[in-house]
């Protein structure tokens, strides 16, 4: 089953609403340590749960028990389950997304720590974003390379580099988590 990742920044409720609906997603785990927004109330917990609730979508705040300083503890109702790094979604409950507030999944920890994990166990993620087709997460990947390392490729090809592609995408994963 594939993960997918939104972030509500560039969409107004009823755009929002017409994208998981568009991946057929059922159920929205939030992963913002507050949720609760200064600027779009619309996304604010209470008010948030009862939109998405009026239109069949199940909410949970999977951050509500999680550590905030070192993210070592994420739980979340009973479909999705976020431990630490560790991403496990069980299958027969529809589409799960992952939502915080950044429109780019590549500045986000939705992409950087909890897609990773899922992707490096061979599962497929795909990140909604406004005006544009599915990104997967090895399309984040590229984007942190290119972001990090804008020699990467040359560097490879020529063999300039000592490390490995995984090498140098685990440094730009490092990289960016500095940033957020």
């Amino acid at each position: 089953m594939p993960l997918y990742t939104i972030g509500y920044a560039g969409y107004a409720i009823e755009g929002f609403i017409a994208e998981l609906k568009k991946y057929e997603i059922s159920i929205l785990a939030d992963i913002r340590v507050n949720p609760y927004s200064e600027y779009f109330s619309d996304y604010n917990k209470n008010y948030f749960n009862y939109t998405l609730k009026s239109h069949g979508i199940q909410y949970t705040w999977a951050a509500e028990n999680m550590e905030i300083s070192d993210l070592a503890v994420c739980q979340a109702a009973k479909s999705i389950n976020l431990t630490g790094e560790e991403l496990i979604v069980s299958g027969g409950l529809g589409n799960i997304a992952l939502m915080c507030e950044e429109q780019d999944p590549s500045f986000c920890r939705r992409a950087l720590i909890f897609s990773r994990k899922y992707h490096k166990n061979g599962e497929a993620v795909f990140h909604i974003i406004p005006n544009s087709p599915l990104l997967s997460q090895k399309d984040i990947e590229v984007r942190l390379l290119e972001s990090c390392f804008p020699n990467y490729r040359e560097a490879l090809t020529l063999s300039l580099e000592d490390r490995t592609i995984e090498e140098l995408t685990d440094d730009a994963y490092k990289k960016r988590e500095t940033e957020i």
